[in-house]
């Protein structure tokens, strides 16, 4: 067998691993502004914050590229993806068509497992809700990792990973905007009855009217972003 060269980071195996492990940790980061829009990514430091070795840590980053969460600098490094009024109406409009789409063929696909899957996903928001009726910024984490469930589950039956995928990239490109904000308005609208409303078009098998009340839910989460800080996005570097 031919010895392992001294340049190599880790294992295959760890390789793996460790670059999967990165690559969770720095969307987290990103995600939750730690890594604020447009912030160079040095691969020296993002080695030593996350314990892993250069390879897994360009690997990480690469990925994060093809999430649009990290931009590539023509070979000259990366950073995070900056922000603008533009990219997240993108994002949202994006949003609306793929995940309208998804939620109509789930429809046409879902079965009862998948029904009672639906149910139990608003069931767990709106238990959530009833006790956090103002989610601070401790617990957004938390609240994220519920609501985000329920937008997976939604679409779960729509027979097309590439589509769930897209979705979810998506997802999380527009979680970064809602994270920007120190003071993002939760209190200014009904979660559960939005959600739940969704969630009746749905079980009805109303495939249009699940698609309407779905891209009214995302674009008045647009608006709120818009109308409460829009300093934070159009003064960001681009």
């Amino acid at each position: 067998m031919t010895p392992a060269t001294q340049d190599q980071d880790v294992t295959p195996a760890s390789g793996a691993t460790m670059t999967s492990r990165a690559v969770d940790r720095l969307r987290n980061d990103i995600l939750g502004g730690t890594f604020t829009p447009s912030t160079r990514l040095r691969i020296d430091e993002l080695k030593v914050r996350y314990g892993v070795g250069g390879s897994p840590m360009r690997e990480a980053l690469s990925r994060l590229v093809s999430e649009g969460l990290v931009h590539s600098l023509n070979q000259k490094g990366f950073r995070v993806a900056p922000v603008s009024v533009e990219d997240l109406l993108d994002i949202t409009e994006t949003r609306q068509s793929l995940e309208g789409t998804a939620i109509e063929r789930a429809i046409e696909r879902g079965d009862d497992v998948w029904e009672g899957n639906v149910l139990g996903a608003l069931h767990r928001l709106e238990k959530y809700l009833d006790r956090n009726p103002e989610i601070s910024t401790t617990k957004l984490a938390e609240w994220e990792e519920i609501h985000a469930h329920f937008h997976r589950t939604l679409i779960s039956a729509c027979g097309s990973p590439r589509l769930t995928t897209f979705c979810q990239q998506l997802y999380d490109q527009g979680t970064r905007y809602r994270h920007l904000l120190q003071d993002y308005n939760i209190a200014s609208r009904d979660l559960i009855a939005e959600h739940r409303d969704l969630v009746d078009a749905v079980l009805s098998r109303d495939a249009g009217r699940a698609r309407s009340v779905l891209k009214q839910h995302l674009a008045l989460t647009a608006d709120i972003i818009l109308s409460t800080e829009t300093n934070i996005i159009e003064g960001a570097p681009s």
